[in-house]
């Protein structure tokens, strides 16, 4: 069973990034989601961002969100703004030791205060790709778990082995763009 839930979260997370509202949840990626993208600057080399850029992306969120926003990325991002600097030489984002839950030591990051979060479905920075989001998930998602992982045996379609069959419903769409916003590499 556990092996089980681990696919659904897998392609449920797979689903709220890049999923197209077709028998899935529609992702914050897909162009019906309605989240508005706003380009690099122009003085920001071909192919790149600046921190510039990831500043007035945090921006073009209303502040009424702000209390919430997070900064999501796949993993090979945030290699790239922990080696950023701003206009003073300090640096962009910050990696700060916690303990989790469990006692483990993890590190989180944040860029000017805000937390970032790595999604790995989020594309690479390449020329055309929207490789950071800046969001408040609570305000700008809504997730509906119509029925939770459910099994089912078969003895007969396996022969002489038991057959399980695992189901799950789960929908879900951007229920207010404007609480997010995309940065789209030129």
């Amino acid at each position: 069973m556990e092996k089980a839930n681990q696919a659904f979260r897998n392609k449920i997370s797979e689903a709220l990034i890049c999923g197209d509202g077709i028998g899935k949840p529609l992702g914050v990626l897909n162009p019906n989601a309605r989240i508005p993208i706003y380009d690099t600057a122009a003085a920001t080399p071909a192919g790149q961002f600046g921190w510039q850029d990831v500043v007035g992306l945090i921006f073009q969120i209303p502040m009424q969100w702000h209390a919430g926003i997070r900064l999501w990325m796949n993993q090979r991002t945030p290699g790239l703004l922990l080696t950023m600097t701003d206009g003073t030489g300090r640096p962009l984002a910050l990696s700060t030791p916690i303990t989790g839950p469990d006692g483990l030591a993890r590190s989180s990051w944040s860029v000017f205060g805000i937390p970032g979060d790595i999604v790995c479905q989020m594309p690479d920075v390449l020329p055309g790709a929207t490789p950071i989001l800046a969001i408040n998930p609570r305000e700008a998602y809504l997730i509906v778990s119509r029925r939770g992982v459910t099994m089912l045996t078969d003895p007969y379609s396996a022969g002489y082995c038991q057959l399980y069959k695992f189901s799950v419903r789960i929908g879900g769409g951007v229920v207010c763009p404007n609480a997010a916003a995309l940065l789209r590499v030129l």
